[in-house]
């Protein structure tokens, strides 16, 4: 039985190469978006950038596939109960990272799947109120918060000088839910600064 690694340390059969080939897709991406070549991803991958075109196809292909694994366990992770704001910001930073990168880089299309915005789509339509924004939208928005603040929180929150004893990332998971659950705050709860 042959090893998965050979002894250059490279990555052999199928499986390794296709695991190399996304882990150094993933990198690059979050560093680069989609603008690097098929030899530096062969070459962070350690293997030859033929092995691209047998395993995917294209760069372009590569790119979707280690999207849309991605995307699939950030999926398997909200089905599982994890808080959406947890999964993003603590656990998979480098996920809001990749996508950023690849919308910014006018490469969405790359991204083929959605598998963790229809989970959440399928959560916020189990709790629609009456009157309020489709599913869609809410999940639209609560997306747009947490991927704003896994890209941004730090500096955000060095920026407005916020107290790093308050629990920032409890409120924003408070509002998530009440965003995706449709739970509005009555806005008499709602005190201005200064007058609670």
């Amino acid at each position: 039985m042959s090893s998965p690694i050979d002894s250059s340390g490279k990555p052999t059969g199928r499986d390794e190469v296709v695991a190399a080939l996304k882990e150094a897709t993933s990198t690059l991406v979050r560093e680069k978006g989609s603008r690097f070549s098929v030899r530096e991803v062969a070459s962070a991958a350690g293997v030859n950038q033929g092995l691209i075109y047998r395993h995917f196809g294209s760069k372009e292909q590569l790119i979707s596939a280690t999207v849309a694994e991605m995307t699939l366990d950030l999926s398997d992770q909200l089905r599982s109960g994890g808080s959406a704001v947890d999964i993003m910001v603590t656990k998979s930073p480098d996920a809001a990272m990749m996508l950023a990168r690849l919308v910014l880089d006018d490469a969405a299309s790359l991204i083929t799947e959605h598998p963790a915005i229809e989970a959440m789509i399928a959560s916020a339509r189990e709790s629609r109120v009456d009157g309020g924004p489709a599913p869609q939208a809410r999940v639209a928005i609560a997306s747009a918060t947490i991927l704003g603040w896994a890209l941004f929180g730090d500096y955000l929150t060095n920026a407005t000088r916020a107290d790093p004893d308050d629990d920032i990332l409890a409120t924003l998971r408070d509002l998530i839910a009440q965003l995706l659950t449709g739970r509005w705050p009555d806005s008499t709860d709602i005190a201005p600064e200064g007058r609670e």
